[in-house]
This record gives C-alpha cells, sequence and structure tokens, in this order.
C-alpha cells in the first residue's frame, strides 16, 4: 500500500492491525503518513489506542475463572458447621 491509496475510511479499517504491530513496513508507513496530513484520522487513531490498551489491560486484571466459577460451588457443597 502506498500513502496515496490510502484514505480516512482505509485508516478506520487498518486501526486494530496497526496497534497490533501487524502491518508490513509499507503498510505502516502509509498508515502513519496519512495520520500526518489528517487531523480529525489522528484523533480518531488517539482514541482508538487507548482504548484498545485500556481493553488488553483488563485481561490483567480478570479474577481467575476457577476462583469465581468454582469456588462459590464448592462452598455451597461443603460441609460447614454454620
Amino acid at each position: 500500500m502506498h500513502a496515496a491509496d490510502v484514505n480516512c475510511s482505509v485508516i478506520m479499517g487498518l486501526l486494530g492491525r496497526w496497534h497490533d504491530g501487524e502491518m508490513d513496513e509499507q503498510d505502516r508507513d502509509a498508515y502513519e503518513q496519512h495520520l500526518l496530513f489528517c487531523p480529525p484520522c489522528l484523533l480518531q487513531n488517539d482514541k482508538a489506542r487507548r482504548v484498545l490498551g485500556a481493553l488488553a489491560r483488563v485481561g490483567d486484571e480478570l479474577p481467575d475463572p476457577d476462583e469465581v466459577l468454582v469456588s462459590p460451588v464448592r462452598y455451597r457443597f461443603a460441609d460447614h458447621d454454620c
């Protein structure tokens, strides 16, 4: 892809690939070149980058599914002296 081939709709379709580092050097350069000259796409790119980054961090903070789902079941069926 060349910078001349990139328009605003193309940029929005490539944002995820750009964020994940899945673009070859030529495509990445064309993508980033467009951002230099298109303030609306740069703004959208920055917003989406922040959202995607936050979503990636959420996975690191989730509790262990076994603890959340299995522990209450174990507690319910365990012998208690309550």
